[in-house]
């Protein structure tokens, strides 16, 4: 059993969420994702007028234009890399923290 740093009472206080709990957030979740996928055009997007002029942005420095039409490659970079660092933790978890350095 690993060491957590905190008193033995405290985490013998600790425990995982119930039903009650995992449900409602399951469904805040899904309905988050999906009006996120519904609504995205209003706020996202070149001509979306969702905060109008509330954020002043010089013609000069304007790069939004630019932002929209970047290879896909680039776009999804952030997603891939995202990925790629939670299978590595899930890997390092895995292998029971052989490789992984206590502080």
């Amino acid at each position: 059993m690993q060491d957590t740093g905190s008193a033995r009472q405290v985490g013998s206080y600790s425990h995982e969420s119930g039903v009650p709990v995992i449900v409602p957030l399951a469904l805040l979740s899904l309905g988050s994702i999906f009006s996120g996928y519904l609504f995205r055009d209003v706020f996202v997007g070149l001509g979306s007028g969702a905060f109008m002029e509330s954020i002043f942005v010089h013609p000069r420095t304007l790069f939004i234009l630019n932002a929209e039409f970047i290879p896909f490659g680039y776009k999804t970079l952030p997603l891939a890399l995202s990925l790629s660092g939670i299978c590595l933790s899930i890997l390092a978890y895995s292998m029971g923290g052989l490789y992984v350095s206590t502080f």
